[in-house]
């Protein structure tokens, strides 16, 4: 009997994860063809600048994303009647903080586009702001220049900004290439 039960229990958990994937291939699939037929229809491979351009568009989609997540949690501690005062108070203080974030994530990015960098991103993640970064003309010799700018520039908006306690971050640079 003990037989009969794992081999039936092996072969429908076989059955199920193979159905999962059948089910998931098809749509991976379609996406692979449109991108084939879009390359041999207009006989141009995929460029640098597309995978840069898909690259900085998904971090920045799911930035959004989770400052979204974030604020959409705190309005509804605040729309709810099942929290107390105290958990509404810290939850707009956590509303106005991620706002702020937000803003100053935002703020960065265009204050550093005047360095003209093809693509970039700062992103907050514990007591750092992690600043990537592409160029496609910058050489080796010029990290350093780049670094000490992308410095200037992280101070400058930082201090001519209220952003209070996010102003005891430090930027963490990272220079990507494809």
């Amino acid at each position: 009997m003990n037989k009969q039960v794992v081999s039936f229990l092996s072969l429908f958990s076989l059955v199920l994860v193979l159905s999962i994937y059948y089910v998931m291939i098809p749509a991976s699939r379609e996406n692979i063809k449109n991108v084939d037929n879009q390359i041999s229809s207009n006989n141009e491979e995929l460029t640098i600048d597309n995978a840069s351009n898909l690259f900085f568009t998904t971090l920045q989609e799911n930035r959004k994303t989770r400052h979204d997540e974030v604020k959409n949690t705190q309005i509804d501690i605040l729309a709810s009647d099942q929290y107390t005062n105290q958990q509404k108070l810290e939850a707009r203080n956590k509303l106005t903080h991620e706002e702020l974030l937000e803003t100053t994530e935002k703020g960065l990015e265009s204050a550093l586009n005047e360095l003209e960098f093809n693509d970039i991103f700062v992103e907050k993640l514990d007591n750092y702001f992690y600043v990537t970064a592409y160029d496609k003309t910058l050489k080796s010799d010029d990290d350093i220049l780049k670094v000490v700018a992308i410095s200037d520039i992280y101070n400058n908006y930082l201090s001519s900004h209220d952003v209070g306690v996010l102003a005891n971050c430090k930027p963490i640079v990272y220079f990507v290439s494809f």
